[in-house]
């Protein structure tokens, strides 16, 4: 249950819903971009964990369900009852 406080007191957070997941991975790659430009140009050399992050932030980004348009139009046509069109 989202919000409800975890056993050591803290709140426990729920994973995103496929509707947020876009906005969520989002919202996550510009603090990413944010993070990466403020560490300085040592942050892509390999030997870096922020090379890594970015990198890994920037890839699920590509994954067909962080689209935030398409998970827009489906979480609209679902609202209105409606299937998903193919062509998302």
């Amino acid at each position: 249950m989202r919000g409800s406080p975890s056993s050591k007191g803290g709140r426990r957070s729920a994973p995103p819903s496929a509707e947020e997941f876009p906005f969520v991975t989002t919202r996550a790659g510009h603090v990413i971009d944010r993070l990466f430009e403020g560490a300085g140009s040592s942050a892509i050399a390999d030997f870096n964990p922020m090379q890594r992050f970015w990198q890994d932030g920037h890839t699920v980004r590509l994954y067909t369900g962080s689209d935030y348009d398409q998970g827009l139009q489906h979480h609209g046509r679902n609202l209105l009852g409606l299937m998903p069109t193919p062509d998302l």
